[in-house]
């Protein structure tokens, strides 16, 4: 059965409804209790690259996706489970969906009057998203499961758009249950209760689903209750902007990059930073 599209978090002082609450709680449980079975050893991840490997990594290739006359790749989703299938956002305005495997360009998604800032590819359903300095989220669905054999595609029609913030979008995360999408502006008006700091920067879901990270232009990293749709902690030590976040696997571990050139890990069961 097709979802819906995603849907925006509620601006101030609303409430999110009991049983979209409950869902939530209950697939963090599951999600959870999955996870804890695997016990975090490597063994449960062979495919995982060892650090030696990694320092060996180097360029293998490059495509020339986006125009040349705005040039600049902005962001990039790699499919969850179709890891041929690469989505990229440009300052030419425009998203690119790529085929790695036949090195062609399967579609072009347009609409966005100003730079894509973020794009997201939806794991089981052929959406594409993506965010925008346009202040909006555009979310396109392609009439066929996503393939990766094709060499093209129709160009996917626009399913739905967002247009509650009242800033540049900055990042979008879709939220473990693939039914909603929490979005992050530059400007701090809408989305989540706020005490009206400096705009957000970036912003990831947990992989519970139930908290969300932010990073912001006057150096604090914020997490957020999703149900409940109130700020719960600051992380202050960074000295500049946060530029990027993300969740470990496991859900116990922060990382934060800045423009102070400092890497930051935060363990959020002790809201503490051991490194």
């Amino acid at each position: 059965q097709a979802a819906a599209a995603p849907s925006a978090m509620e601006v101030d002082g609303a409430r999110m409804p009991e049983s979209v609450q409950a869902e939530l709680r209950n697939l963090s449980k599951e999600l959870s209790g999955e996870r804890k079975k695997r016990k975090n050893k490597l063994e449960s991840f062979p495919d995982l690259a060892k650090p030696e490997q990694v320092a060996r990594f180097t360029s293998s290739a490059g495509y020339p996706v986006h125009k040349a006359s705005v040039p600049g790749i902005t962001c990039l989703a790699v499919h969850p489970e179709l890891p041929n299938l690469i989505l990229t956002g440009g300052a030419d305005k425009e998203a690119v969906l790529f085929n790695r495997a036949t090195q062609k360009k399967l579609a072009t998604l347009t609409g966005h009057s100003k730079k894509v800032t973020d794009v997201c590819l939806h794991p089981t359903q052929p959406l594409a998203l993506t965010a925008s300095n346009d202040k909006t989220v555009r979310i396109y669905r392609n009439p066929t499961a996503w393939d990766e054999g094709r060499d093209s595609l129709p160009t996917p029609p626009l399913h739905g758009s967002l247009t509650t913030h009242k800033g540049p979008l900055v990042s979008l995360s879709l939220h473990p249950s693939g039914k909603h999408v929490i979005t992050a502006s530059a400007v701090v008006l809408a989305q989540v209760a706020s005490d009206r700091g400096e705009g957000y920067t970036c912003g990831q879901v947990h992989p519970d689903g139930l908290i969300f990270a932010t990073g912001t232009a006057d150096n604090q990293v914020k997490i957020w209750d999703v149900t409940a749709l109130n700020h719960v902690h600051t992380f202050k030590q960074h000295t500049a902007p946060i530029s990027s976040l993300a969740f470990s696997e496991n859900g116990y571990i922060l990382a934060t990059a800045s423009e102070d050139g400092v890497v930051k890990l935060w363990d959020l069961r002790h809201l503490k930073n051991p490194h």
